[in-house]
C-alpha cells in the first residue's frame, strides 16, 4: 500500500490574457503535415462568472477550416460552460454549426473534475500541478455530451518539436470505457475492455505557464484538432510551432 499513488488536484491554470500558440498536425505514421492550428486564449465573462475562452482554428492543407471555441469557468472550476464548432469548406460554405451548453446538473458525475473536450482538457491539465508519483483521475466531456473517465500519471521527458527542444512534464492518460456514463461492461469484461482503450499523451513545458508542446494519441472525442485522424483509426500528433503572434 505504501506505493499507492495519491491523487493530483486539477486546478485552474494561470494564463496571460490573449495567449496565442501555433501548431501543426500530422499523422503519426506518415509524418506529413495535414493541418495548421492556431489557438487563442482570452479571459471572458459568462453568466457573471470569470471564464477562459479557448478558440482553436484548424486549417487543413486540403482547404477546409474548423473553428472551435470552448469556454471554461474559472470560478468554482475548472468546469465546462460551452463548446461551439463551425466547419467550413474551402469556399467558405458552412458544413456544420453546432453548440453544446453544459448544464450544472449534467456534471454531477462520480469522477471529478469534468473537463470539456480535448482542447479544454489540454488547457485544464496546465493547472494540474505536475507532481510526480501522483495519479490523475478525471472525466472529459465531448461535444456530443459523452462523458469519458480517464486515469493517468506524470513523468519528466525532453521533447523536440519545430519550436525547439524543451524539458517537459509528460502526462499520460488512458480512457476508461468502464467509467463512461451510460456504458456497462459485461460481467468480468471491464478490465479487458479498458486494456484496449487508447492512450493520450500531453507534453507541457516544465516552466510556467506550462505551454502545451506536443500532443499524441487517438482520443475518443470529436475535437476539431484530431477528429479526422481518429475517425480513420490513425494517431494524431500535434506539435508546437511558435508562441505569440
Amino acid at each position: 500500500m505504501g506505493d499507492k499513488l495519491s491523487e493530483i488536484v486539477i486546478g485552474v491554470p494561470t494564463i496571460k490574457d490573449g495567449e496565442v500558440t501555433k501548431y501543426h498536425l500530422l499523422g503519426q505514421d506518415s509524418k506529413v503535415v495535414s493541418a495548421y492550428i492556431t489557438q487563442t486564449i482570452n479571459k471572458v465573462q459568462d453568466g457573471g462568472k470569470e471564464c477562459y475562452s479557448i478558440h482553436t482554428d484548424t486549417e487543413y492543407v486540403e482547404g477546409s477550416v474548423i473553428e472551435e471555441t470552448s469556454v471554461v469557468q474559472i470560478e468554482e472550476g475548472p468546469r465546462p460552460v460551452s463548446t461551439y464548432r463551425v466547419v467550413k469548406s474551402k469556399t467558405g460554405i458552412i458544413l456544420l454549426d453546432a453548440k453544446q451548453i453544459f448544464r450544472d446538473d449534467a456534471l454531477a458525475v462520480p469522477c471529478n473534475p469534468t473537463l470539456p473536450g480535448v482542447d479544454g482538457l489540454s488547457f485544464c491539465l496546465r493547472g494540474c500541478g505536475f507532481e510526480l508519483k501522483k495519479k490523475i483521475e478525471i472525466t472529459a466531456m465531448c461535444l456530443e455530451g459523452t462523458l469519458l473517465g480517464m486515469h493517468g500519471s506524470v513523468s519528466k521527458d525532453k521533447v523536440t518539436v519545430p519550436a525547439g527542444t524543451f524539458m517537459c512534464y509528460k502526462v499520460e492518460l488512458v480512457a476508461r470505457l468502464t467509467d463512461t456514463m451510460g456504458f456497462k461492461a459485461p460481467p468480468g469484461m471491464g478490465g479487458l475492455i479498458d486494456h484496449f482503450m487508447p492512450t493520450i499523451l500531453h507534453w507541457y513545458t516544465e516552466q510556467e505557464p506550462h505551454y502545451l508542446v506536443k500532443f499524441e494519441g487517438m482520443p475518443l472525442s470529436s475535437s476539431a484538432t484530431v477528429r479526422r485522424q481518429s475517425a480513420e483509426g490513425e494517431q494524431a500528433v500535434q506539435e508546437l510551432l511558435s508562441i505569440g503572434e
